[in-house]
């Protein structure tokens, strides 16, 4: 064999080796990006997580804010990534009591015992999937609630626990009848707790004014509005519906339709919603609000909370047309699945 032959074998070889050696395979984040609008709005990130926190998860040198994350995969240990990915995949099916078992015995796990990342992670995954069960009856509502307030309890200082807060006060309001004071308190204590970013104090509290709005309880909602800064971009759009007479409110959405020409993509969800929040105040401006919280969902969808809200909002009003295929489809939507 001539050098030449016996150089070229070599670099096969090394080559060969390196494809069969162990890879890392990276974290993901998915997020969304309130620079983008449409299908855009949803991006990802592939790294190693470097911390998680109330403010949100890093991961190459960059914050992703606990508002816009839509979902986190971990690059989980080889000891359990197989069982991970069964727990996945009935998820995905839609078996979920079977994927909720599976979840809480990878978080008891001796694997998990030693990850708290880890260990979050599989315990979230469970309370998520007790609420998407939420709809099935009383029991299992009264079951989601319990296991979503125990999560927060047990990590207060999470990122998901701004998710799963959301998904607490929206559970609250499904109960008979809705429990408003009760969804005002989980977003309060979200707003409160320690590590709160100040948009995340500011967007629990934007949620307190939304609840007392749709209660018509509106001098509480200006009570409110008016602890929160006057410079946030979305304070003016408030100040505006909260004024508005709701035996009349024609004025006050003519006023926000205005707003809309001179509003920057960012505000514009909130002006949509605000529109569709006014014109459910007159029954025979429905179809109104559908459109305006529809042009949130398909166009304006940068913001989680003003996205699931305007199809919170949408799975109602279809519920109230009797098209209750389309109701849950826009309800399952608002709950991530």
């Amino acid at each position: 064999m001539t050098p030449r032959t016996r150089y070229a074998w070599s670099v096969v070889v090394l080559v060969l080796l390196a494809g069969t050696g162990p890879t890392y395979a990276e974290d993901t984040v998915r997020y969304r990006d309130r620079t983008s609008q449409g299908e855009r709005a949803v991006q990802e990130v592939r790294g190693r997580i470097e911390s998680e926190s109330l403010a949100g998860v890093r991961i190459g040198g960059k914050l992703i804010p606990a508002d816009d994350i839509v979902d986190v995969d971990l690059e989980f240990p080889g000891a359990i990534r197989l069982d991970v990915k069964e727990a996945r995949q009935a998820e995905d099916s839609r078996k979920t009591d079977d994927a909720i078992r599976r979840y809480r015995a990878l978080a008891a796990s001796p694997t998990a015992a030693g990850n708290k990342s880890l260990k979050r992670w599989l315990e979230a995954r469970a309370a998520y999937l007790l609420a998407a069960k939420a709809d099935a009856g009383p029991t299992e509502l009264q079951s989601a609630v319990a296991g979503i307030t125990k999560f927060i309890a047990d990590y207060p200082d999470s990122w998901q626990r701004v998710p799963h807060t959301r998904t607490l006060a929206r559970l609250y309001l499904d109960t008979n009848p809705p429990n408003f004071d009760a969804a005002r308190r989980a977003y309060e204590e979200l707003s409160a707790a320690a590590g709160a970013t100040p948009e995340v104090k500011a967007g629990s509290m934007f949620a307190v004014v939304d609840l007392l709005f749709q209660q018509k309880r509106l001098d509480e909602a200006r009570k409110v509005l008016s602890t929160l800064s006057a410079s946030d971009p979305r304070a003016a759009a408030y100040q505006v519906a909260c004024s508005v007479d709701p035996a009349q409110p024609g004025a006050t959405i003519a006023a926000l339709e205005a707003m809309l020409a001179k509003a920057d993509p960012g505000t514009k969800p909130t002006i949509y919603n605000l529109i569709g929040d006014c014109c459910r105040l007159d029954p025979k401006r429905e179809k109104d609000a559908l459109f305006a919280y529809l042009w949130v969902d398909l166009i304006y969808n940068s913001d989680p909370y003003e996205t699931s809200k305007a199809q919170d909002s949408v799975a109602q009003l279809f519920r109230k047309m009797s098209q209750d295929d389309r109701a849950k489809q826009y309800r399952d939507r608002a709950r991530g699945r």
